[in-house]
């Protein structure tokens, strides 16, 4: 009987282009199975597969992946020159080309990362209800107004004060694994072993763009805009390493950031948390209920005020007519990857953060 064999002019780059349709077909049958991904991937496969990329990276004082990125635009550049070249005389040849590098791409995004998209989502793991009323989120923001000025009066001793955190990136990044380390006792699927965080190389570019932090899925990295304010260094910390946990929701890994930081034991983690938790709280109440959100503002104290006034002329001083871009470039991706709400979906953390502490009592802790 004759065996079946590839064609000799067949290349390995031949088949790439092949199992791109193959690979995008498989993602979208994989992610009708929620439960599957939680179960073979989110909480088998992927945790392994990260791990060893945190341990292979981590120790290094620099980002990998930002080095990756910047050798993938210069290899890009010169494959679209390449291409132009020979577009002409082998547009067949330069058509499998892009097909396979769109292929390998897409094969270790998903593959390395991307099927996070796809679990169960955070809500339905905690067994919470992210649905609440307008006096639940009412009553939720002036507990939250009481928590960050007393913690805000307790760092400054002055109402008056901004809070300025006194600590390096680096020792924010081990804060951080410390505070996950005390969560994991609590709820397992929060351990982080091999830390890998980093402040990008690229954090010029990401305040142009309107970013404070992303996960480098290709290198496992964890990393941090290091031109925001400090105050705010914490909770984008701990925000990104829960995207390295394989937490890809926004919504979610917002959630944990907050928690991670309440569950610190550091004064400063516990201030990023509440006012920042504050602020996605009076922004849904001001669009429910503006005046009961006037009545909450007057009430917070001029030196939290400030921190949040240096966020806002910080942002305001990198907006650019490209940023809108960028912004509606993500928001597609989002929408893309199963978060219907797209950039929205960052203030659905307020439902997450509502039922959690109804269920958990997220900020009843000392």
């Amino acid at each position: 009987m004759a065996r079946f064999t590839l064609p000799k002019k067949w290349k390995f780059r031949d088949v790439l282009a092949l199992l791109l349709p193959v690979q995008m077909g498989l993602v979208a049958l994989f992610s009708r199975f929620p439960a599957g991904i939680e179960r073979y991937y989110s909480e088998g496969l992927y945790p392994v597969w990260a791990q060893l990329k945190r341990m292979l990276w981590g120790w290094l004082p620099f980002s990998v992946g930002d080095l990756l990125y910047t050798a993938f635009g210069v290899w890009a550049l010169w494959t679209a020159w390449k291409g132009l070249r020979t577009l002409r005389r082998h547009p067949w040849d330069s058509l499998k080309y892009l097909l396979a590098s769109l292929s390998l791409v897409y094969g270790i995004f998903y593959w390395g990362w991307g099927l996070n998209y796809f679990r169960i989502p955070l809500e339905e793991k905690l067994d919470i209800s992210s649905n609440y009323e307008t006096r639940e989120l009412d009553s939720l923001t002036g507990r939250l107004v009481e928590l960050t000025n007393a913690q805000q009066l307790a760092i400054t001793g002055d109402s008056t004060k901004p809070v300025e955190l006194p600590y390096s990136r680096r020792e924010v990044y081990e804060k951080t694994a410390l505070a996950y380390k005390k969560a994991s006792k609590e709820f397992e699927f929060l351990h982080y072993a091999f830390p890998s965080q980093k402040t990008s190389l690229y954090s010029l570019p990401l305040s142009y763009m309107g970013y404070a932090g992303y996960l480098n899925p290709f290198s496992g990295e964890a990393q941090v805009n290091g031109k925001i304010p400090a105050f705010r260094w914490p909770s984008v910390s701990a925000h990104e390493v829960g995207h390295q946990l394989g937490y890809s929701a926004e919504d979610d890994t917002n959630f944990i950031g907050y928690w991670i930081c309440i569950q610190s034991d550091d004064p400063y983690f516990r201030y990023a948390a509440f006012s920042s938790t504050l602020a996605y709280l009076l922004s849904d109440l001001r669009r429910r209920d503006p005046k009961a959100y006037e009545q909450h503002f007057t009430q917070i104290n001029a030196g939290v005020v400030e921190n949040y006034r240096q966020l806002r002329r910080f942002w305001d001083s990198y907006e650019n007519p490209t940023e809108p871009l960028f912004k509606a470039a993500f928001d597609g991706y989002l929408k893309a990857n199963n978060q219907s709400a797209g950039i929205a979906s960052y203030s659905r953390v307020v439902g997450l953060i509502i039922g959690f502490d109804q269920k958990y009592g997220l900020f009843d802790q000392p």
